[in-house]
């Protein structure tokens, strides 16, 4: 389930964004709205820091994952098997519930818990950040390390 699909707008997907260090101190700038743009940023970025390297990740919309009826049935079965022994194991079978009615309960599940995160605004606000691209420093003449002299 994606916020985009209850007509939310997922925070910082489909842009860019430039990770400096490694976990657990690293830290994110963005979002950037292209690739350029990000690269431009962490080459300052790391001018500034005295950093080698940078990450530049692009945010892709979180999914939220539910349990569905297969679940659903199962533990509420589960849970009759705890009070009442075997009399609640064929409770909901297959013989019972049919695939149409998994597939309302998918259903059923899926907005309540869509208008539930919409009325209290509980949606995720963060992205999913896949690698795109690594950005060295660029070492120039002047910054390369001079042959040490040897004296005898």
């Amino acid at each position: 389930m994606k916020a985009s699909n209850y007509g939310k707008a997922a925070s910082g997907h489909k842009r860019f964004w430039v990770e400096m260090g490694t976990q657990p101190e690293a830290y994110c700038h963005g979002p950037f709205d292209d690739i350029e743009e990000a690269e431009a940023e962490a080459r300052q970025m790391m001018d500034e820091d005295d950093r080698e390297r940078a990450t530049i990740g692009e945010g892709e919309e979180v999914e939220l994952y539910l349990p569905d009826a297969e679940d659903i049935i199962e533990r509420m079965t589960e849970g009759l098997y705890e009070q009442c022994g075997e009399a609640g194991c064929d409770y909901l079978d297959s013989r019972q519930v049919n695939k149409e009615q998994k597939a309302e309960l998918n259903e059923v599940v899926e907005k309540a818990v869509a208008g539930w995160l919409t009325k209290h605004n509980l949606w995720p606000k963060f992205c999913k950040v896949d690698e795109v691209k690594v950005v060295n420093r660029e070492t120039t003449k002047d910054s390369q390390p001079k042959p040490t002299e040897q004296t005898q």
